[in-house]
């Protein structure tokens, strides 16, 4: 309801078994209606995925239309297993494969080979390294067992189960008469790796490879690229999409039939040291180097003279491994870290993620959007912070939301007095001057008493119920907003630093051929 900017937030306000009077019985009414109405405004938002749960449930002869994407993968690869290994749906779903423990240099791909100095070292620590994958869902516990960093020329890099990802301070960088920006992404690559190294879950057996790449990985392909000319493949690519992007994250999990955590640490391992063998092969035989990297590609900044090696290089890597690259040139990459930045591309087109992403996804958090949108149209339409924040006359850009656990915090507001106001579970709230409703929001925890400040030394105006006036009337304190987009700015007005480059793939011994 935040993220759909509909106008009443309101909790139910009495616990689920109390017991009602007439007045509590018409507020109960009131939450209702407003819960249906939200509804009714979410089906309207995601008539797109509804479309695609139907056209798959017919397409395929399953139900999904009420499954997230993760289910879906399941039950179309639990179709293709059923029919093609003969296998009743019951029995397939029970198949895991255990481990106590898994070694990684049991793992890795042979054909890998690092040159230089610091890609042996991490080869060594690789190699060394024991999993117990009874932890593997455990966020932290994957931190401390399995995460190493690598360092390129220009930016380190992190090696884990979340996939490889650079380590970016903040900066700018931006094609110029001497330097290319090119983004390399490997197509279906955690899919691919499965195929290439034929990585299969124990239980089901070697069958499962011809009909993962048969079934989903080539038609896959092949419907992504006739659904450009035809609509008509549009429901088999979208469908064969989720399943072979899901088909990694299922290998992990207890509660699917495709459990099996050596092929997860295979798939990652290997997909993190294909991408820095590239690294090592073009950092050496070229002058250009990688300014970042996540997941499925990296992202070179290659001398002009030199972009035709480099593609040479990349095309080597190509045929060793059996992958497909996709290129892309990139005017500007405004970096604030892996997980803030904006690119703009050669064709106009921008990519943003972080708090440079202005569309709103409707599962994530909700913080002040008219942050974001300053500052895409700071870097991407030099319009100034303060023109696009002053002008904006959406409240709801100026939001923030936040839930509380409401049996370990009260949320309150205490008014200009100090005098605390109990809120609901479920707050959004704008920060203002001088608004007569205005005060300082903050948790109280329950056991001890403690305040703690939500919206650290600024006031708000709690705005679960919102009426029809002048954006004028809710006294925003505009600084805070244009200061916040200022802090931003000022942390990555750097432009790229050519005394970063270090010379550590200089002591490579490579034989590339």
């Amino acid at each position: 309801a935040v993220n759909l900017k509909w106008h009443t937030i309101i909790d139910l306000p009495y616990a689920h078994d109390s017991n009602l009077d007439q007045d509590q019985v018409k507020k109960v009414l009131i939450y209702l209606n407003n819960d249906v109405d939200i509804t009714e405004l979410v089906l309207a938002s995601q008539s797109d995925e509804i479309k695609l749960r139907s056209n798959i449930s017919k397409r395929y002869d399953i139900d999904v239309l009420n499954s997230c994407r993760t289910d879906i993968a399941k039950a179309v690869l639990q179709k293709y297993l059923c029919e093609e290994l003969k296998i009743p749906a019951n029995k397939l779903k029970k198949g895991r494969t255990f481990y106590r423990e898994v070694l990684i240099s049991d793992c890795i791909d042979p054909r890998v080979t690092l040159y230089t100095k610091e890609g042996k070292r991490l080869m060594e620590q690789l190699k060394k390294t024991k999993i117990d994958p009874n932890k593997l869902d455990d966020e932290k516990s994957n931190k401390k067992q399995f995460a190493f960093e690598y360092k390129s020329k220009y930016c380190a890099h992190t090696i884990g189960l979340g996939g490889i990802h650079s380590v970016n301070r903040p900066e700018i960088m931006e094609a110029d008469g001497k330097y290319i920006y090119l983004d390399v992404d490997v197509e279906s690559y955690y899919p691919r790796v499965i195929v290439n190294n034929k990585l299969y879950p124990a239980h089901l057996g070697h069958r499962f490879i011809p009909i993962y790449e048969n079934k989903i990985l080539i038609p896959r392909v092949q419907a992504k690229a006739l659904s450009k000319k035809d609509k008509a493949y549009l429901v088999d690519a979208d469908t064969l999409k989720i399943v072979a992007n899901g088909t990694f994250g299922l290998t992990n999990s207890v509660y699917s039939f495709l459990y099996d955590p050596k092929v997860t640490l295979s798939t990652c391992v290997n997909g993190e040291l294909y991408l820095i063998e590239l690294m090592e092969i073009v950092e050496h035989f070229t002058k250009a180097i990688v300014v970042y990297s996540n997941t499925d590609g990296l992202t070179f900044r290659i001398p002009h003279a030199e972009y035709a090696a480099v593609l040479r290089l990349c095309a080597q890597w190509e045929t060793k491994f059996d992958f497909k690259l996709e290129y892309t040139r990139y005017e500007k990459m405004v970096m604030y870290d892996v997980n803030s930045y904006l690119v703009i591309k050669t064709d106009g087109e921008t990519k943003e993620k972080g708090f440079f992403n202005t569309k709103q996804q409707l599962t994530k958090g909700y913080k002040y959007p008219i942050i974001s949108d300053a500052l895409y149209k700071y870097y991407v339409k030099s319009i100034p912070i303060k023109d696009t924040i002053m002008s904006c006359k959406d409240i709801y850009m100026f939001m923030k939301s936040q839930r509380t656990d409401i049996y370990k915090f009260d949320v309150v507001l205490k008014d200009s007095h100090g005098r605390p106001h109990i809120l609901q579970k479920t707050n959004r709230w704008i920060v203002t001057s001088k608004n007569v409703n205005e005060g300082m929001i903050a948790t109280r925890d329950k056991t001890t008493g403690e305040f703690t400040q939500m919206q650290k030394g600024y006031k708000v105006t709690i705005l679960n119920d919102i009426e029809n006036q002048p954006i004028e009337s809710y006294c925003i304190n505009y600084d805070f907003y244009i200061n916040q987009c200022l802090i931003i700015i000022n942390k990555i007005k750097n432009k790229f630093v050519e005394s970063h480059i270090s010379n550590q793939s200089e002591q490579m011994e490579l034989k590339f051929d």
